[in-house]
């Protein structure tokens, strides 16, 4: 007969998709592994399926982040998860974020703002993910034609980050990179020389 943790390593590895070797590292957090258990149950409950990819990385992701105060909603949170409306960590971040708040204050969960708060459903464009660049490299024009491409590219991303949360982060890294490209052109030999 298996004991209690073969079990659990199992359904890790069958309904998260983790490793055996990610399964038995997670078995010694017992409180990460207290929270996949709920997540599980949570999924059994409400007979949803992860297809093995990043929904089950976000499932993880969900259980390693929440806050004791906040787990009353993670039966909520497995589901938006599994039901593709939490499809990034920066969606499931703030989902955290708005559940905690809301249960320090004990009031129950309102479904609606919770989505609203965290972008379900919000698409960004390649046209407004241009256009913020382009605001956000004209603003740092001056610092990136002195410093080159010794420049902090991170603080660009950064702050197009925050004028669009819900962007997809390769495509923001992209576009910068084009339009960074584009005022530097070719890399050059004092570019490349070591400091």
């Amino acid at each position: 007969m298996a004991s209690a943790d073969e079990i659990l390593q199992s359904k890790f590895v069958t309904v998260l998709g983790l490793s055996q070797q990610k399964a038995k590292e997670t078995l010694k957090n017992a409180s990460l592994t207290k929270n996949l258990s709920l997540a599980i149950s949570a999924l059994e409950k409400q007979k949803k399926d992860l297809s093995k990819g990043a929904s089950a990385n976000l499932i993880y992701h969900l259980c390693s982040k929440i806050k004791v105060q906040s787990i009353a909603h993670l039966d909520l949170l497995v589901g938006l998860v599994a039901d593709n409306k939490l499809d990034t960590t920066v969606r499931v971040e703030f989902a955290l974020e708005f559940v905690l708040s809301q249960s320090v204050q004990g009031t129950s969960i309102d479904v609606n703002a919770l989505e609203k708060y965290c972008g379900v459903n919000v698409v960004v464009t390649s046209e407004e993910i241009d256009k913020a660049v382009e605001e956000v490299i004209a603003k740092n024009k001056k610092e990136l034609v002195e410093q080159r491409y010794r420049f902090n590219v991170g603080k660009i991303l950064a702050e197009v980050r925050a004028k669009l949360p819900w962007a997809d982060g390769k495509a923001v890294k992209s576009e910068v990179d084009v339009q960074i490209f584009d005022l530097l052109g070719v890399k050059t030999e004092a570019d490349l020389a070591p400091l």
